[in-house]
């Protein structure tokens, strides 16, 4: 269902994870990665926590860009 806050309730629980030094996997079908990371900012993901994030973009033929050695998964 679209505009049901979904993608909040998934990056409020990466927040989470970075807030307790936790690496993070962000896989994203929908979004920019400008707009994930400034929600993120918005929910008061600092600099510092960033470094633990890994942002890929799945293209529509499930094409990865990026990955890195234990994420967590959220």
């Amino acid at each position: 269902e679209s505009e049901s806050g979904k993608s909040w309730i998934a990056q409020f629980a990466v927040q989470q994870a970075l807030a307790v030094n936790q690496r993070v996997l962000y896989l994203d079908f929908e979004d920019t990665a400008r707009g994930i990371l400034h929600r993120l900012k918005a929910l008061g993901a600092s600099k510092e926590q960033m470094e633990n994030f890994l942002y890929a973009k799945i293209h529509h033929d499930l094409e990865m860009q990026y990955y890195q050695n234990n994420p967590v998964f959220v």
